[in-house]
């Protein structure tokens, strides 16, 4: 009984409930207070609002030019710049052969004038106004185009021929032109020429054929290829044996077959009905030997047969 009032005096039920002090010798809680200081707060993240990785997946860059174009970047023209190029090197080009004609046309000239004055000199002073009033229509008519004069004296003779062999007022070099017309009306004769040359090429004794040489080292070359078959196969034949020669195993084929064709004449010869001991026993036999013969000719009909190498036949 005094221990039941004893834990009652000392239930901390009692502590809480009358406000006192426990009882003299019972331990008092210690009450520890600890500040901690509380972490700063975060900045606020802002929502992520760049939508270029979906983008760059539901429309992918194509190709650099396409990434110029987005970019606000015009993409160069190659093919209009070739093009440029082009007309550009070719009009080059033009002006470039229109001054090598120019200046072949102002090489020509002197010449012409010099081969003109010569001519027209050689009658004297006065040898232009003869040779114009002798040949007046003739060159009349040279001014616009070249005219063939049938007969005139010696002096304009000369003259057209001068005239005609350097140039005319026109800036025509007919000896250019005669020169060509000569090198064209010689092409087709050289042609024939070739073609005649074809032609008796093809009508050789020889044409077509393989040369002789050729044919021997192709015999030459077969019969080595033979020689080394024979060697690799001689060499694979065991001790003892030897190969039979192809004239040999041939007459050996051509005896069995006599022997068959023997053998089967007198088997047919028997009679249907055959009773007696001794025509069984001949029946027997004459089977026997041609079972025989059909071994022997499946073996000789082999191309490499080997036989004993003392067996003659």
């Amino acid at each position: 009984m005094a221990r039941r009032q004893r834990e009652k005096e000392e239930s901390v039920y009692d502590w809480g409930r009358l406000g006192s002090a426990p009882a003299v010798g019972a331990a008092a809680p210690k009450v520890q207070t600890y500040n901690v200081p509380a972490p700063a707060a975060a900045p606020k993240v802002k929502m992520h609002v760049d939508s270029s990785q979906v983008e760059s997946i539901l429309n992918p860059v194509r190709g650099i030019r396409d990434a110029q174009a987005r970019a606000g970047i015009t993409p160069t023209d190659h093919s209009r710049h070739n093009i440029l190029a082009i007309k550009e090197q070719s009009r080059l080009n033009a002006l470039q052969k229109q001054q090598q004609e120019e200046q072949a046309q102002q090489h020509l000239r002197p010449q012409m004038r010099r081969t003109t004055s010569g001519s027209a000199g050689g009658a004297g002073p006065g040898g232009i106004n003869r040779s114009l009033s002798g040949g007046g229509r003739a060159a009349a008519a040279g001014a616009g185009r070249p005219v063939i004069v049938r007969s005139v004296s010696g002096n304009a003779a000369a003259g057209g021929r001068s005239a005609s062999g350097g140039g005319s007022s026109d800036g025509r070099d007919f000896v250019q032109e005669n020169k060509a017309a000569a090198a064209a009306a010689s092409r087709p004769v050289k042609a024939e020429s070739r073609q005649d040359s074809g032609a008796a090429y093809l009508q050789k004794s020889e044409y077509g054929q393989v040369p002789g040489y050729l044919l021997q080292r192709k015999v030459e070359m077969a019969q080595q290829e033979a020689a080394m078959q024979a060697a690799k196969q001689a060499a694979q034949i065991p001790a003892g044996l030897r190969q039979m020669p192809e004239a040999e195993r041939l007459a050996t084929l051509q005896l069995l077959d006599a022997n068959k064709a023997e053998v089967e004449a007198r088997l047919s010869a028997l009679p249907i009905i055959i009773e007696t001991p001794s025509a069984i026993r001949h029946k027997d036999e004459l089977e026997r030997r041609l079972r025989e013969i059909e071994d022997a000719r499946r073996i000789f009909s082999r191309p490499n047969v080997l036989v004993h190498a003392g067996q003659q036949q």
